[in-house]
């Protein structure tokens, strides 16, 4: 029988397999978000003092195939995170999951975060015609590109990661997998949650959940909000102050109406909005045996010091909602489902990284979202289950970068003749990108025998993209240009395409708690535009902007189960990806272009295991191994230069994490819990031609987290990468100049939390 998923509040443990001076407005909204947590209302039971009675491993329920179902029943490889984990591992938005899930990555930046799955990743922040691998969703409603997808976890109920590509029920941009965040529902009664977090390095942050009955049993509501700073955590020697900090803020709502028996509409919007500068480490340069270039200062960068004199800034906003309905017909429920999104953003950088006036890039990027998805589900209990469906979505991407070179740029590098004194030079390239994209989608499942189930799926999809591309020098100084970047007269380019992608998948229940899978699946990522700056060489523009989609075949085997009744669960996977056409971003030397690698494949496995040995103790570990590589990638660094053989980007060959969390009794009514968790990774090339100067090292990261839980409260100490692991990833290489970002180094600092 299937079990229903437990209350938030009284989660404890975690099933997935994971670890493993504030300003005077500031102030304010502390006291406001205490004040508003400590009115006197009936108490509920702690999450600690529930789960001490919890000896088994409580049934996680998923929608990842939209409807609820028992995890081990699905075949897919999922990681779910509930909101109670969450907290436990103190984590603030969606790019903190990265490398605490197995084969699951995210970069460091927080304005423009890269996911990548199983070695699947595609940096959609750096071209507006290159779409990510990686689907996030929220509520089921497509978030469109990077941008918009590093949301707090203020008001979510949990995190579902699904991996592999899902190209039947998702489809859009899901080739590497997906990325499901589910908010908390409103309810029928008066609850809600405030919490404040302080750390250093000037860390706060301040949230407030409320939900209840308008109209009790017809209309509820819920309401969240948040905001959070932190300063920053890289000098600056050139203007001696920190930088790459941030502060953001925002406010999510959501109402749930139900007029009449078997209709519910489901009304939701949210906004988000984030400021703070994002700067990369120079690493290293060549320094030129002539003034001015040999009076510089050595970098540091593990010391976390940069030298920038040009100003920086990075900038998002992130707004929209939408609108669901679930009507409930004889055997079937009808689904219909409108999203609206919108985001802006820019950035702006001093790429030379050197106190020279030579070169700094800036762009700034928006977009308009709208999708809508109509579905049948059956609701039948009979051997015969059902899903078919349309999906619309239309997008409008606006990119726009800025380049200037200064009098300072080191020509010779170039054997030319050097730069006359006052020399500017000042480039702007614009891209609009238009996609409509339609699909008809249909899956089923059927019990061939009480042990046996057989699944599938078919997905139609037709895709149509228009782009708009220019390339100018509105600013030349001297009569000279220089021509980093070509000057390109405006045109226009196009394509078309249809695909058909699906799953098939054939379970096998062993006993009603020990499920096997074997699954193939295809996914596809359509194809885009060149719409990033061109650079020589060539020294012309190409005759055609556009690369061609990616396809992928997928073949999967996995055992979920619970053993000792239900002290121990795993949750395993083996997997081969065979890739065609695969879109990488290669550095020219110079800029960027998007390429197609002829062929990729990845190979690998992935187990998330749980144990509670005894009462209050809880056990989890999780093992990603990777084996991924470019099988045949021709002339991808120039006439001749293959990277055939090379590894893909993200791709560790080995990933982990255990951790261990124990609560216990200190009275009769407080409750004691302790943490530990170490994050084990190893090294990733992070580039196409994996480059040694470029690749991330082996790196462990420990955690930990103390507290004390009283019935409706708690306080906790936490503390993140304690020894203070100095981490440089990815970044770029142009001419002489290397530069990459770094983690953020040991955090740690207070927490409180309040139910009421």
């Amino acid at each position: 029988m299937r079990k229903t998923a437990p209350a938030a509040p009284s989660e404890k443990g975690d099933f997935i397999m994971t670890t493993i001076a504030p300003s005077v407005r500031q102030s304010l909204l502390i006291t406001t978000v205490l004040a508003s947590a400590l009115v006197s209302l009936p108490s509920v039971a702690s999450a600690a003092e529930a789960a001490a009675k919890e000896t088994t491993v409580e049934d996680v329920v998923v929608t990842a195939q939209r409807r609820e179902e028992r995890l081990i029943d699905v075949p897919i490889s999922i990681s779910s995170v509930s909101q109670q984990q969450l907290q436990n591992q103190t984590l603030i938005s969606l790019a903190d999951i990265g490398a605490r899930l197995p084969n699951v990555l995210a970069t460091n930046s927080s304005l423009f975060p890269n996911f990548s799955i199983r070695g699947v990743s595609s940096q959609s922040g750096s071209s507006p015609g290159f779409a990510p691998a990686v689907g996030v969703y929220v509520d089921e409603v497509f978030q469109g590109r990077d941008r918009a997808f590093n949301i707090p976890f203020d008001g979510v109920e949990r995190i579902e990661v699904l991996r592999g590509p899902q190209g039947t029920l998702y489809g859009k941009n899901t080739i590497g997998g997906t990325i499901n965040v589910i908010t908390q529902k409103p309810t029928n009664e008066f609850r809600g949650e405030a919490a404040v977090l302080y750390g250093n390095l000037g860390f706060d942050q301040e949230s407030l959940t409320v939900s209840g009955p308008i109209v009790a049993d017809k209309v509820l509501a819920l309401v969240s909000a948040l905001h959070k700073s932190r300063d920053g955590y890289i000098y600056n020697r050139f203007t001696k102050k920190d930088i790459n900090g941030y502060e953001g803020e925002g406010i999510r709502g959501r109402v749930l109406v139900m007029p009449i028996e078997g209709l519910k509409l489901d009304f939701s919007g949210d906004y988000y909005h984030q400021d703070g500068a994002e700067a990369l480490q120079t690493v290293s340069y060549v320094p030129l045996p002539f003034p001015p270039f040999n009076a510089q200062p050595t970098p540091d960068p593990v010391r976390r010091i940069v030298d920038l004199n040009a100003p920086i800034a990075g900038e998002r906003k992130v707004w929209g909602g939408a609108a669901r309905a679930d009507y409930d017909l004889p055997g079937v429920r009808l689904t219909a489902l409108l999203g609206y999104r919108e985001y802006t953003s820019r950035f702006q950088d001093d790429s030379d990284g050197l106190q020279l006036d030579e070169f700094t890039v800036g762009r700034a990027e928006n977009g308009v979202i709208s999708s809508q998805e109509l579905r049948l589900t059956s609701k039948t209990d009979g051997p015969l289950s059902w899903i078919a469906g349309a999906y619309f979505y239309q997008e409008k991407v606006n990119s726009l970068y800025n380049i200037q070179l200064g009098s300072q740029f080191p020509s010779p590098l170039f054997r030319l003749p050097p730069l006359p004194a006052g020399f500017s030079e000042r480039a702007l390239q614009a891209a609009v990108i238009h996609e409509d994209s339609w699909a008809a989608f249909g899956s089923f499942g059927y019990d061939i025998s009480p042990v046996v189930r057989l699944q599938g799926g078919l997905r139609y999809t037709h895709e149509k993209k228009d782009l708009y591309y220019s390339q100018t020098h509105p600013k030349v100084t001297n009569g000279l240009i220089f021509a980093f970047a070509l000057p390109v007269p405006a045109r226009t380019d196009d394509l078309s395409e249809g695909v058909w992608t699906g799953d098939v998948s054939l379970t096998y229940k062993f006993t009603p708690d020990l499920v096997g899978y074997a699954k193939y699946s295809r996914g596809y990522k359509a194809g885009g535009f060149q719409a990033d700056v061109i650079s020589p060489p060539p020294n012309t523009p190409p005759t055609s902007f556009e690369f061609d989609p990616e396809y992928v075949n997928n073949y999967e085997a996995g055992l979920k189960g619970r053993w000792l009744d239900g002290r121990l669960t795993i949750n395993s996977a083996i997997f081969y990806l065979d890739y065609s056409n695969k879109q990488e971003r290669v550095n020219t030397g110079i800029s960027f272009v998007i390429s197609n690698a002829g062929e990729a494949r990845v190979k690998g496995a992935e187990v998330e295991v749980m144990a509670i040995p005894l009462e209050g103790l809880t056990l989890t570990g999780s093992v990603g191994v990777l084996d991924a590589k470019y099988t045949s990638f021709k002339n991808a660094g120039g006439l001749g230069v293959n990277f055939d053989g090379n590894r893909l980007t993200g791709a560790p060959r080995l990933q982990g994490t255990l951790a261990a969390q124990y609560e216990w009794a200190l009275t009769g009514s407080l409750n004691g819990v302790a943490r530990a968790e170490a994050i084990h990774q190893d090294y990733i090339y992070t580039d196409t031609a994996n480059s040694r100067d470029l690749r991330q090292r082996v790196n462990t990261q420990l955690n930990a987290r103390l507290g004390v839980e009283g019935k409706t409260w708690g306080i906790y100490a936490w503390g993140k990468n304690l020894t203070d692991e100095r981490i440089l990833g990815g970044g770029t290489k142009v001419i002489t100049v290397t530069a990459r970002g770094i983690n953020v180094g040991r955090t740690y600092g207070l927490e409180a939390r309040k139910r009421f």
